[in-house]
């Protein structure tokens, strides 16, 4: 999938989606996924107002927890 068909698929769905689930706010959350990150998407996002939610960078921690099963 490309920044640009992700884009595509936000647009046609997520006002939608909150709508049908009867949301008035919502904070939108994706991972740091390069296509989800690219400029195309997040001047779209900025230029919709969405508040998304900030997602850290893999940490040593988490990757260590989901070597050992934990995650």
């Amino acid at each position: 999938m490309t920044a640009r068909v992700y884009k595509q698929i936000l647009a046609q769905n997520l006002n939608v989606s909150a709508r049908e689930m009867g949301l008035d706010e919502y904070i939108f959350m994706h991972d740091n996924d390069l296509k989800h990150t690219s400029r195309l998407v997040t001047d779209w996002i900025d230029e919709k107002n969405i508040d998304v939610l900030d997602w850290p960078p893999q940490s040593p921690v988490s990757i260590q927890l989901k070597l050992c099963g934990f995650m």
